[in-house]
């Protein structure tokens, strides 16, 4: 199974373009789970104060 180089090259753009993408969509969901734990304990122990 041979490509043409061009379409290979595509599919390379492509796939480092969703690798980044996800990582990118990663960095933020866990940002904003943290920044949803923090604000939870905080609460918690503002309650609790």
């Amino acid at each position: 199974m041979s490509f043409d180089p061009q379409i290979s090259e595509v599919l390379r753009y492509a796939n480092n373009f969703f690798a980044s993408g996800y990582t990118i969509v990663a960095l933020v969901a866990g940002i904003a789970i943290g920044a949803f734990a923090i604000r939870v304990l905080l609460s918690l122990f503002q309650r609790r104060a």
